[in-house]
């Protein structure tokens, strides 16, 4: 069982695809209301993603209409941010506006400078309900020209909430995200594609570096809202 939802999952980047994800038409997108949450219990689900020493200190980010807005300015390097749909690759459009998948994240300083802000663009445009590929071909575009900052050293981000769910409400499994870039390969950090606690898996054109998932599976931590 566990082997096949890490097969299956391969093919997502920043965090699991859902098994029966909401297979959304171009024409026929939801909108940003979908994707809104009390605000409460969005702090509370970003701040699950990492251990609290981490997380109580971090600045925390919250979905609004426009797009991802600052709510708490913490004092850590960290930021914690519940991601959206909109994170997934755009090579598999069917993921890319499924409200019901939640991904509670804190990513560490080197994240927050190269893997977030690509993520909140992904986001802006995702609450204009623009369509996926043209969310790929502008995010391509960023990258080409320097608007976006390439992964040159290992950064990672917690994703260790239980409140981490996919489209059909499955729980996620708890993990920590390594981001590397894109020039290393599968054996340069010892792992291998499918295993139960340690995953290598590549992105779409649109995000240009490697992702490595070290999965914690009794290690989640339960949101407080």
């Amino acid at each position: 069982m566990l082997n096949s939802l890490f097969v299956r999952s391969s093919i997502s980047l920043l965090f699991l695809i859902p098994f029966c994800a909401v297979h959304a038409k171009d024409t026929d997108l939801p909108g940003v209301s979908n994707f809104l949450m009390d605000r409460d219990r969005e702090v509370a689900l970003a701040r699950s993603a990492a251990p609290d020493r981490i997380s109580k200190d971090a600045t925390v980010m919250v979905l609004g209409e426009e797009g991802y807005e600052t709510l708490i300015e913490g004092t850590n390097s960290f930021v914690c941010i519940v991601m959206r749909s909109w994170g997934n690759p755009t090579h598999d459009h069917a993921y890319l506006y499924d409200p019901n998948l939640i991904v509670p994240e804190c990513l560490d300083e080197n994240a927050v400078k190269t893997i977030l802000p690509m993520q909140l663009y992904r986001a802006k445009l995702g609450v204009k309900q623009t369509p996926p590929a043209d969310i790929q071909a502008a995010v391509m575009e960023g990258f080409r020209s320097g608007r976006f900052d390439r992964t040159e050293t290992v950064s990672f981000s917690y994703m260790l909430s239980a409140g981490m769910t996919f489209g059909d409400g499955h729980q996620g499994p708890p993990h920590i995200m390594i981001y590397l870039p894109d020039n290393y390969q599968n054996d340069t950090v010892g792992g291998f594609p499918y295993s139960e606690r340690f995953i290598i898996v590549e992105g779409g054109p649109d995000q240009p570096f490697i992702a490595a998932n070290i999965y914690l599976l009794d290690k989640a931590i339960e949101p407080v809202f």
